[in-house]
């Protein structure tokens, strides 16, 4: 059952996993959507709030690793975003993107939410828990009950860290 993918989501942070503020808004997701920000955010958790029911194969949420050495990476920046922060937004569906390409210098980057604790407004099936959002495997997925009208699934990094992207994998 994957590839419920919601027309619209919202990226929130929060400094304590009580006070969510709105990072970004995402219009047109599907295939993955990679959302950039610049300066990086400085957060604890953060969470994906749906505007349906939605399914998550891979959340990726990456931090600057402290002391790391500075690298060269490439974003495509599309339209399709809603600023709130400096933000830029990468979507792929099936091997395409869309938008134009810039080129960007970023340090190193860790997956900060790796099988970091979890929790979801709703869970459609026994086997799509939240915690399969971030198991680093695409062959499995979190995915909301059917009937979560605004669903939400939010991570706890165990720590306060500068986060410069978060992948979607739909």
């Amino acid at each position: 059952l994957f590839g419920d993918v919601p027309q619209q989501f919202v990226l929130q942070s929060a400094p304590d996993g009580i006070k969510w503020s709105d990072l970004a808004t995402v219009n047109g997701a599907s295939g993955f959507v990679s959302t950039e920000f610049q300066p990086a955010v400085l957060t604890q958790w953060l969470r994906v709030v749906c505007q349906t029911s939605c399914s998550i194969r891979e959340l990726t949420i990456h931090g600057d690793v402290p002391g790391a050495t500075t690298a060269t990476t490439a974003t495509t920046t599309t339209a399709a975003v809603s600023t709130i922060a400096a933000v830029s937004t990468t979507q792929e569906a099936t091997g395409t993107s869309t938008g134009t390409t810039s080129s960007t210098a970023a340090v190193n980057r860790v997956n900060l939410a790796e099988l970091k604790p979890v929790l979801a407004s709703s869970q459609r099936l026994a086997t799509e828990h939240v915690s399969l959002m971030v198991d680093a495997s695409q062959a499995t997925q979190w995915a909301s009950a059917t009937g979560d009208v605004a669903p939400w699934a939010w991570v706890d990094l165990l720590g306060v860290y500068d986060v410069v992207e978060v992948t979607t994998h739909w």
